[in-house]
């Protein structure tokens, strides 16, 4: 076992050099503790729920694939308990 360990490691320093750096323009959509709030909540900023979730986020996809850009969603978790 080490020696394939030794061996992959020396195989990636060997060819690390011929490997064409590529940079890669993303935006992160960070989402986390949304507290079961899957109705949207009446306020005068229109914020909330589930469906303006999701809207925001198609936006936001939406645009990024238009700059030529990925998107990276990630959430917390803890969107279906809590107060």
């Amino acid at each position: 076992m080490k020696k394939i360990f030794f061996l992959v490691l020396v195989l990636l320093i060997f060819f690390s050099p011929f490997i064409e750096a590529k940079e890669i323009p993303f935006s992160l959509v960070f989402t986390g503790d949304l507290h079961s709030s899957f109705e949207p909540r009446p306020n005068p900023h229109g914020l909330g729920g589930m469906a303006r979730l999701k809207t925001a986020l198609t936006q936001l996809k939406t645009q990024a694939q238009e700059k030529g850009s990925a998107v990276l969603q990630l959430d917390a978790g803890d969107c279906t308990e809590g107060s």
